[in-house]
């Protein structure tokens, strides 16, 4: 799988984290330029001297094999990322730092889709003998398909209404089956069953973007 830069910042990040995951190394170090390199020219202007020699020699730095899996030198590639990320704070403010860290970045976007803003923002109130049901109904939400998940869940909008808090109320009704289909909605549902297999049955959880 390949993307371009400007659909690939497009996404949520959602979408983000599971289109990363499938790139090649050659489609992830040219994002991983372009942003740095959109960066710098966007803020030359008011950058010193220190500044962009550190950017530009990231920049050369970043090849299709940082992103190859084993590398050839681990350990040495770990103390390298460590070492550039404590200058890079050093060298930036706080918000240049993270508009240039990839992390960042990869969390970057909105999620638009009410529902799976919910499953992942919202407080989960469940109790401890309920939580694996819980946990079903979300798997369900993330694997199956939405004729056979209507079918097979009619009361979901209103179990999910009742386990997740959030200020936005879940849809319900027909607003909420004709949401669903969003991509965003089964990423959103395999993200909140994950921090639900942490063990947070029976209290409220905040969780913020994935």
């Amino acid at each position: 799988m390949t993307i371009d830069y400007d659909t690939y910042a497009n996404k949520s990040p959602l979408q983000k984290a599971k289109i990363l995951s499938k790139l090649t190394p050659e489609n992830k170090a040219e994002l991983m330029v372009t942003h740095w390199r959109r960066w710098l020219e966007a803020n030359r202007h008011r950058l010193n001297g220190e500044q962009l020699r550190f950017l530009e020699e990231e920049i050369a730095y970043i090849t299709p094999e940082l992103y190859r899996h084993p590398r050839a030198d681990e350990e040495a590639s770990a103390k390298r990322s460590r070492e550039m990320g404590d200058r890079a704070r050093a060298l930036f403010a706080f918000e240049d730092f993270i508009h240039l860290h990839m992390g960042a970045f990869k969390n970057s976007g909105e999620i638009r889709n009410p529902i799976a803003l919910i499953l992942v923002q919202g407080k989960v109130r469940v109790e401890e003998e309920k939580l694996e049901e819980l946990r079903q109904a979300l798997h369900d939400l993330a694997t199956v398909r939405l004729d056979e998940l209507r079918s097979k869940r009619p009361e979901l909008p209103a179990y999910l209404r009742r386990h997740f808090e959030h200020p936005q109320p879940m849809p319900e009704g027909e607003e909420f089956w004709r949401l669903v289909s969003d991509e965003d909605v089964p990423l959103a549902a395999a993200h909140a069953r994950a921090i639900a297999h942490s063990g947070t049955g029976g209290r409220s959880t905040d969780r913020s973007n994935p």
